[in-house]
């Protein structure tokens, strides 16, 4: 089963693209074929990982890592979307620490930081975490690699996201899919938005990722 689980009024819906408390391209938008994260929680079902896949989307498309982080003392933009899905999840007795209950992040942002060193970056990435893991988030971040834009990647970001930030243990942050390996190949004609071929790419690596963590992935 394969459900989605909407911020905005803490009810829960059978998945579809577009998923609910989610800003990105549609399906049949210009820029589609939809998220990602339908795709990844079709495959911890079909890989038998898991009965059941609740997915809490609240991202935004084209931001950078300074509107999600949370510095001590700032109202950061969007630094307390995580704070209020889990809050959501509590009011619908979805909580950490439930027999049966696994969780855990997809950090899939880079794109928008061409000009983020990897301090900044990972600096700015320790507060999002911090904010998540101070819920009661007792899960798995996975970090992708994820800074293709327009065929440019940026060596900083990614040393960030695969060398700084992971720290491999749960509750923690690890490598998640390696995005920026899907080339051109897998990029519609932007050369940066997949293509529905490279979307299944990227869930399949993103599988792949999470199952190399361990057990229960």
């Amino acid at each position: 089963m394969l459900d989605n689980f909407n911020i905005l009024n803490g009810q829960m819906y059978a998945a579809a693209d577009p998923l609910l408390g989610q800003s990105i391209a549609t399906p049949t938008g210009t820029f589609g074929p939809g998220g990602i994260a339908g795709r990844v929680g079709d495959l911890l079902i079909t890989n038998n990982k898991f009965d059941r896949v609740i997915l809490v989307t609240f991202c935004i498309g084209g931001t950078g890592v300074g509107t999600w982080s949370v510095p001590a003392g700032i109202n950061s933009p969007l630094g307390n979307n995580a704070t209020a899905a889990m809050a959501r999840l509590a009011q619908a007795g979805i909580t950490p620490g439930q027999t049966g209950v696994t969780f855990a992040a997809l950090w899939m942002q880079g794109e928008s930081d061409g000009g983020t060193g990897q301090v900044a970056y990972t600096s700015a990435f320790a507060t999002i975490s911090a904010a998540l893991f101070a819920t009661g988030f007792n899960g798995r971040i996975f970090v992708n690699k994820e800074t293709w834009l327009a065929g440019v990647v940026n060596a900083n970001v990614q040393a960030a996201q695969f060398t700084s930030i992971p720290n491999n243990t749960t509750p923690g942050t690890w490598r998640g899919a390696d995005a920026d390996s899907l080339g051109a190949g897998s990029r519609q004609s932007d050369n940066t938005h997949f293509t529905d071929a490279g979307m299944a790419s990227l869930a399949t690596l993103i599988a792949a990722a999470m199952a190399a963590s361990g057990a229960p992935f």
